[in-house]
């Protein structure tokens, strides 16, 4: 079948034509106002506080039964030995079978020096972070 104009009508497409002129870019205007800033919203949990409340008892257990080191700080004071007001050495708590002929204690280059409850947690405490203390154990990266 053949149109008015001698084409097909079941036939293939024509080729394209060239693109159409194109305008050139307008200047841009000028910046709106700044809005009112918002109202600063509540405070969140610590990130203690946050970590103790995702990483419940059964995964920590895990996570010792497979690392090679796991320390925590009961507030007893058996996750660590202290020299004076310096905490020297880290003890593990890991249960991994493979490593429980040796254990894998943290000892202070330079040791940290306080320590602070963990709110809402009674029976442990955390390390007081500064930029100073450095701990090396054998065979931890």
């Amino acid at each position: 079948m053949v149109d008015v104009f001698g084409g097909s009508v079941y036939g293939l497409r024509s080729k394209r034509g060239p693109p159409g002129v194109d305008g050139s870019v307008g200047p841009m205007g000028p910046p709106g106002q700044k809005g009112v800033k918002g109202e600063k919203g509540d405070t969140g949990q610590s990130g203690i506080e946050e970590l103790c409340t995702w990483l419940p008892a059964f995964i920590l257990r895990e996570f010792r039964k497979a690392e090679s080191c796991s320390y925590f700080f009961p507030k007893d004071g058996s996750g660590f030995n202290k020299s004076g007001d310096v905490i020297n050495k880290l003890i593990s708590h890991a249960t991994n079978p493979t490593l429980l002929d040796h254990s894998v204690d943290a000892v202070a280059i330079q040791g940290c020096k306080s320590t602070t409850p963990i709110p809402n947690r009674e029976d442990r405490l955390a390390l007081q972070f500064d930029g100073k203390m450095v701990y090396e154990a054998e065979g931890v990266k």
